[in-house]
């Protein structure tokens, strides 16, 4: 197995230089991360990793001092500290880059023989002999450089101050050897100081990558393209339950053993379905958005399982006639309470209605706008569009009217309704979709006060599995059905063709009425 190499990355056989943008310069860079290829072949990428590195690292200096014209920050904030011996590697690479460099501007020459003056002082500062003036004299110079790359907060005068400083005067000796020694045509030196003959990027603590991170960028990406609302909210904590559980926020550090502990752990906390289905999703999405933002090597969340048995079912997911007859009877004897705004009067009076006849989801009749409320002809439709919220399959359907509706007088509430959201209203942080969200769930509650108290139903959902009974009973076609209900096709010969509008009307026209006694 190859080991690990710091700032390397691999990804589809090829390899890059990785240097993570602190969140300060992400407005400068405008991105996470920055990257350099550095071609297919490892050795060759390790060989030519260090001048990657420094080059990424002058990109962000560069955005460090666009940033502080900015305000956006200050002068040394958010270091990247590294290791003395990545720092030595950096400047002897760079040293012999710029004497590649110079050597390629056109034919100069030998070089000659630098100052000797120089050169005994920067022995003298290896073994510690110089002071701190004539010490920062001499390589404050290349102390500065790093500092400047966010590198390291050594403070002139101070041991670590000096020690860097000593190392870097070593590593100057070296690069001036190599110079010396291509002015003869040998291009094959080596180096012969101790830090630099180790390849210290090698075997080192890998950067680390964050969980909470790598959820913030993952949920960023969905949010750009509109999806991942409903776990927006739900998935940060999970993550911040794993990094207390693991007393850890590295992903890269993140074992198979680690989760199954978590899991075993947590399974004494809440049901298997939710850790299957909530928990260990929101872990498996946020490891593999670091692999294929090219931060990971692997997910161990892939595979794990929940092994747990079936739950009981006890009863139809749907609505029973009696239970349907209570709710109904309910919505209309129902009066506004005090503080009861008019949206949600209206959402207990009619929504119930739509979904009986619709067969949506409960959020997607929750978020429509009077505007919504269309007519063709003879028909009166119902368009459910991503314009107004949330539409799992992110596409419009326009779902005809039910006769009972409209002799329910629901035509006549939209006509003098106002614009815009007709069951909810939008609150004071103007989310509309948490507003949809609050709206459905208070909804639900209330139909659990008008009698159905039986945990096997669910107060709003089970609206869509009623419906889809009745169509199959009606001998409805199977297309038109899920057509109506913003079901995806099966296979790809149903996604082809369209069902009409008045196909789908004739089809709505076949639900049967549903009546209720007043008595009962």
């Amino acid at each position: 197995m190859a080991s690990k190499v710091r700032h390397l990355c691999e990804r589809n056989g090829r390899y890059f230089a990785r240097l993570v943008v602190p969140e300060e310069l992400r407005p400068v860079v405008g991105k996470t991360e920055i990257r350099t290829p550095l071609g297919a072949d490892r050795r060759e990428a390790i060989r030519t990793l260090s001048r990657a590195v420094v080059a990424l690292q002058d990109r962000l200096v560069q955005a460090r001092r666009a940033a502080q014209r900015q305000g956006l920050t200050t002068r040394g904030s958010a270091s990247r500290l590294i290791p003395l011996s990545a720092i030595a590697h950096f400047r002897y690479t760079e040293g012999l880059a710029f004497d590649d460099e110079v050597r390629n501007q056109g034919p100069l020459g030998s070089f000659g023989f630098p100052d000797e003056n120089y050169t005994a002082l920067l022995k003298r500062a290896t073994i510690g002999s110089l002071n701190d003036d004539d010490l920062n004299a001499v390589t404050g110079w290349m102390v500065e450089n790093f500092r400047e790359r966010g590198n390291h907060a050594a403070t002139l005068g101070t041991p670590e101050w000096r020690e860097l400083a000593r190392m870097l005067a070593g590593v100057q000796l070296e690069v001036i050897s190599r110079t010396m020694e291509r002015d003869e045509g040998d291009f094959n030196g080596k180096p012969s100081l101790s830090i630099l003959t180790t390849p210290a990027l090698i075997d080192e603590q890998v950067e680390e990558v964050s969980l909470m991170g790598l959820l913030d960028s993952y949920l960023a990406e969905l949010k750009k393209a509109e999806r991942g609302h409903s776990v927006a909210k739900a998935w940060p904590p999970v993550i911040k339950r794993l990094t207390e559980f693991l007393r850890h926020d590295d992903a890269a550090k993140v074992t198979r053993a680690d989760l199954i502990k978590w899991r075993d752990d947590a399974l004494e906390k809440v049901s298997p379905s939710t850790f299957q289905n909530s928990w260990l999703a929101c872990v498996r999405a946020t490891l593999q958005s670091g692999i294929d933002a090219g931060l990971l090597k692997d997910n161990p969340a892939l595979g794990l399982k929940v092994r747990a048995g079936r739950q009981l079912v006890m009863r139809d997911k749907g609505f029973s006639d009696q239970e349907v007859r209570t709710i109904l009877r309910g919505v209309l004897a129902h009066k506004p309470v005090a503080h009861e705004t008019a949206h949600t009067s209206a959402s207990k009076k009619w929504v119930a209605w739509i979904c009986a006849f619709t067969g949506a989801r409960v959020g997607e009749i929750m978020q429509i706008r009077r505007e919504d409320i269309r007519q063709d002809g003879v028909i009166d439709f119902l368009r459910l569009t991503p314009e107004a919220g949330t539409i799992k399959t992110r596409k419009y359907r326009d779902v005809p009217l039910h006769k009972q509706l409209i002799e329910l007088g629901f035509m006549d509430f939209v006509k003098t309704a106002s614009d815009g959201p007709l069951f909810y209203k939008i609150g004071r942080a103007g989310d509309a979709r948490t507003s949809v969200t609050t709206a459905s769930s208070n909804l639900g509650k209330w139909i659990r006060t008008l009698g159905v108290s039986d945990k096997g139903v669910s107060p709003n959902h089970a609206w869509r599995h009623r419906f889809k009974t009745i169509g199959r009973e009606l001998e409805i076609d199977a297309r038109t059905l899920d057509d109506l209900q913003g079901h995806a096709p099966r296979t790809a010969g149903e996604a082809y063709g369209s069902v009409s509008l008045s196909m789908k009307a004739a089809a709505i026209a076949l639900f049967p009425r549903i009546e209720i006694d007043a008595g009962r």
